[in-house]
């Protein structure tokens, strides 16, 4: 019986171990500059959802093919941070505080942390960000595919996001779901089904 037991115990801690965070590039890594979180809100204390974008910078983009993650994360941010508010009355004036993404993935594969996800992300839409967690990849997917590698990112990223903040796979959405756009591009839409398919069995098998 205490063999039993043991096996029993043993079991579970594999399987509960099975959504292992994946790497990811750090912010102290990437060379970010400060977040100006004055221009920030705060997110709510529980998470409800996970929503996915495109960077609508297409993928063979002149100088970008040969960049590194680090250097993308930084031209992004700097971007971001001189986007003024469009649709936050209480930011009037202000501009982004940081990355708008809590998280960056880019052709390769590689997973950047963005904003820090105490804080809501920002958008060029309009649309409730409360409670939120912003997954972004690079490419313009109405004319671009998403990568294998990509892809097998995004389903690792979203698993562990989905276990660690109890999000159900029903609330992983795209931005179009929530505003008057085609972010994240069809050709990245078009796998949300398997996305959500894939988060939902990762978390019945932990």
């Amino acid at each position: 019986m205490a063999l039993l037991l043991l096996l029993s115990a043993a079991f579970c801690q594999v399987a509960n171990a099975e959504i292992k965070e994946p790497k990811m590039i750090t912010r102290a890594q990437w060379k970010a500059q400060p977040a100006h979180t004055e221009n920030m809100l705060p997110q709510p204390s529980a998470y409800k959802g996970i929503v996915i974008h495109h960077t609508e910078i297409a993928q063979t983009l002149n100088g970008w093919k040969t960049k590194s993650t680090a250097e993308k994360m930084r031209d992004i941010q700097a971007q971001h941070q001189s986007h003024p508010h469009q649709y936050r009355p209480e930011m009037s004036g202000k501009f982004w505080g940081d990355f708008a993404y809590h998280y960056f993935i880019d052709v390769n594969g590689n997973i950047a942390m963005g904003r820090d996800i105490r804080y809501q992300g920002d958008s060029g839409t309009k649309y409730d960000m409360r409670g939120l967690l912003l997954v972004v990849l690079q490419g313009d997917f109405d004319k671009d595919q998403p990568t294998e590698d990509q892809l097998a990112s995004l389903d690792r990223l979203v698993a562990w996001l989905a276990a660690k903040h109890k999000v159900a796979p029903k609330r992983i959405t795209a931005h179009k779901d929530h505003a008057e756009t085609t972010c994240p591009g069809q050709n990245l839409y078009s796998y949300m089904g398997e996305l959500k398919k894939k988060t939902a069995a990762a978390l019945k098998n932990r």
